[in-house]
């Protein structure tokens, strides 16, 4: 997924707020879990949390990203603000992902203000998560 939007917090219980929202989850976490589903000797998780898709524009189709989360705010802006004010929750925030570029010696994006705008009024962060080329 390219962007995400991620919810959590320490008592945040996802099953409750999920039977009772639109928003469909592609990822749950409840506190307790080992946190390497396959390993259930790892840690435990301290929190629980959702991971929503709002974009699946490829890592380099930042514009796409852009306009997919403009799109999904404004269209799921009853659901956020449910989840935003969800007993438990203790961040939301956009999550941007995109490969960072080799060679590259500088690289920027920019975060248009109607969405900086859009965000704030919904009370979301916003995360670019830069991931290391496929083939390192």
């Amino acid at each position: 997924m390219a962007c995400t939007l991620r919810a959590g917090g320490k008592h945040f219980d996802v099953d409750v707020f999920l039977s009772k929202s639109k928003l469909k989850a592609d990822a749950i976490f409840r506190k307790g879990e080992p946190r390497a589903s396959h390993n259930p000797k790892s840690k435990k998780r301290t929190h629980s949390g959702i991971n929503v898709s709002v974009s699946n524009a490829s890592f380099g189709n930042f514009k796409r990203q852009i306009s997919d989360a403009m799109q999904f705010l404004i269209k799921n802006k009853t659901e956020i603000v449910k989840l935003v004010r969800c007993k438990g929750v203790e961040g939301v925030e956009l999550d941007f992902a995109t490969a960072r570029k080799r060679d590259a010696f500088l690289q920027e994006y920019v975060f248009p203000a109607e969405l900086i705008a859009l965000a704030s009024k919904l009370s979301l962060d916003i995360r670019l998560s830069a991931y290391p080329p496929a083939d390192e």
